[in-house]
């Protein structure tokens, strides 16, 4: 348990302070500082980790993790990861949105309960079979449909991402496609074949599986 409390810390701190600090805040802050922010931002992790669990002591395991841990993380960054691979106009401000009204819904759907009752209006809710239905739902169902609704809004109201045709262009291609030198989209240097000189060149781990029985002509045995 402690190698897992220790790893998420350090991982958390190095999003917060590597990749928002650091990535966008102060891109020449020194090494020394980041150092000391990464201290800063682990103890206050740590000591907000411990005062959540204190306050949550005596909520059910699996509501913790069900509904806060991967709900939210479902919610939060589900629809992006869709969009991202099967719409061009996906934009980084709608994605940045869509997991903050992901996140948020997810948490305040799964406490809905208890803010009904603060505010006098579970008597209400309890009155109607549908409402309490509704109220009852997995707040991933919801939480997600707002984030997909938020993205998608969001996106096209802001400037569209440029760059990105080449990129899904090669979704259609055959793999030997994106290795070879006359591709209109080129190819990285780090294209992979393996290890081996085949051709085409292999550019995943099946097309090296493949080369390797191709060249060892085991389907050819069989025919003998």
């Amino acid at each position: 348990m402690m190698s897992s409390a220790d790893s998420q810390l350090l991982v958390a701190t190095s999003a917060i302070v590597e990749d928002v600090y650091h990535g966008y805040v102060n891109p020449d802050a020194s090494q020394e500082r980041l150092v000391r922010y990464s201290q800063y931002v682990t103890l206050g992790l740590g000591a907000a980790s411990v005062a959540f669990a204190f306050l949550a002591q005596n909520t059910p395991i699996y509501t913790l993790v069900l509904d806060y841990a991967w709900g939210g993380l479902g919610a939060a960054i589900g629809p992006t990861l869709i969009a991202a691979v099967w719409w061009k106009r996906v934009t980084a401000t709608g994605s940045v949105a869509s997991m903050i009204v992901g996140t948020t819904t997810m948490i305040l759907w799964t406490q809905l309960s208890t803010l009904l009752e603060l505010v006098g209006l579970m008597g209400t809710i309890e009155g109607s079979a549908f409402l309490t239905g509704l109220v009852g739902v997995y707040g991933l169902f919801p939480a997600f449909i707002l984030s997909t609704v938020t993205l998608i809004v969001v996106s096209l109201l802001t400037t569209p991402p440029e760059g990105v045709d080449d990129h899904f262009d090669s979704f259609n291609k055959p793999l030997s496609a994106l290795s070879s030198a006359d591709d209109p989209t080129g190819t990285p240097d780090y294209v992979t074949d393996g290890g081996r000189d085949v051709g085409p060149k292999a550019v995943t781990e099946t097309d090296n599986i493949r080369a390797h029985v191709r060249a060892s002509e085991y389907w050819d045995e069989g025919e003998e």
